[in-house]
């Protein structure tokens, strides 16, 4: 949408594409502003995103225009970031002028094997994040921040082992390296809340499906960001079907789950409009079902905890085969429920 694209032509897209969400029902964009650890929008902090004319930028404000448009159609705006991914390529390969290169420089940013990432454990990481997650509220005053599924990306003891020896030395009962990486992404979580607290915004974040992997991989421990109030929201990504063969993965026992996890704490469940027309390991309700994203709107609605869904990705709502032409009409008629 704005890479190779004038500003008119940005705006033109803007302007035919977002009154489509409104009218099939939606009230809210998720925008990835920050995929990696660079910015869609003229950052002090971060170079121009690689997704955009390959770093060169555009010469006006992606973001700022957008927000103008989506608040012009009464859509509230949340920035969709990704906090610790830096480039799923190697270190040498970014501009000498990187950010990540003076982190990597300082121990806290790191090569591995699925790519360069922010150390959770290192301040100088999570300073930066929070100077990012800052500059957009005091820029821009999105109506809420949201995290990515992207947290610890190895389970490797050697990823941050100087660090935890560090604290393993210091600390009288130390924990243990899992409950301790743990603590250093929840400690992430809990500040950026209150930081988007002071500028009026929520922050959620949009985990992916599986509790358990998530808690025991990557260190994302959703149900202590419910319980500790550290999220306003969870938006997990439940891009399954009724019928995937692996029942624990099946949406009813999912959106089960997480309705246990989450407690109290609202619930917006994600779901995959980019799995339309595609089969799902031996699954083809997605290329067969005309009313897949409905009936799962429809099923979550029973729940009182869930307040919404979020349907990834804005390709799949403004596509015009008939398959997907379908889907968002069954799909709209079911966003209906959502109105008081």
């Amino acid at each position: 949408m704005i890479s190779g694209h004038t500003r008119a032509e940005y705006e033109q897209t803007l302007e035919q594409t977002l009154p489509q969400l409104v009218q099939t029902g939606f009230n809210t964009v998720f925008l990835q502003v920050r995929a990696f650890c660079d910015a869609m929008y003229p950052s002090d902090l971060f170079g121009w995103s690689s997704l955009i004319n390959n770093g060169a930028g555009v010469a006006y404000d992606p973001f700022a225009l957008f927000l103008q448009h989506a608040r012009r159609n009464g859509l509230a705006v949340h920035a969709w970031v990704n906090p610790y991914r830096v480039t799923n390529g190697v270190l040498d390969d970014l501009p000498a002028n990187h950010v990540a290169r003076k982190l990597a420089a300082q121990g806290a940013a790191v090569q591995t094997e699925q790519g360069v990432w922010l150390k959770p454990s290192h301040a100088g990481a999570q300073k930066l994040i929070l100077q990012g997650v800052r500059e957009l509220l005091a820029r821009y005053h999105p109506d809420g921040i949201q995290f990515d599924d992207y947290f610890y990306p190895t389970t490797d003891p050697r990823f941050d082992e100087a660090d935890y020896a560090a604290y393993c030395e210091a600390a009288a009962a130390p924990l243990s390296l899992a409950d301790w990486r743990r603590g250093q992404v929840n400690a992430l979580i809990a500040a950026t809340c209150r930081l988007a607290h002071q500028y009026g915004a929520v922050f959620g974040v949009s985990p992916a499906a599986g509790l358990t992997k998530n808690r025991e991989q990557a260190y994302a421990d959703a149900a202590a960001w419910a319980a500790g109030g550290y999220v306003d929201y969870l938006c997990p990504q439940l891009y399954f079907g009724f019928a995937y063969p692996k029942e624990e993965y099946r949406f009813a026992n999912l959106l089960a789950a997480w309705r246990r996890a989450a407690g109290t704490v609202p619930l917006y469940v994600g779901l995959a409009a980019y799995k339309l027309g595609q089969p799902d390991a031996g699954s083809t309700e997605w290329v067969t079902a005309t009313d897949l994203l409905a009936r799962q709107t429809e099923y979550a609605t029973g729940f009182a905890q869930v307040q919404g869904v979020c349907v990834y990705g804005f390709s799949a709502l403004t596509a015009t085969d008939a398959l997907h032409v379908k889907q968002r009409k069954t799909l709209a008629r079911a966003l209906t429920q959502f109105i008081p």
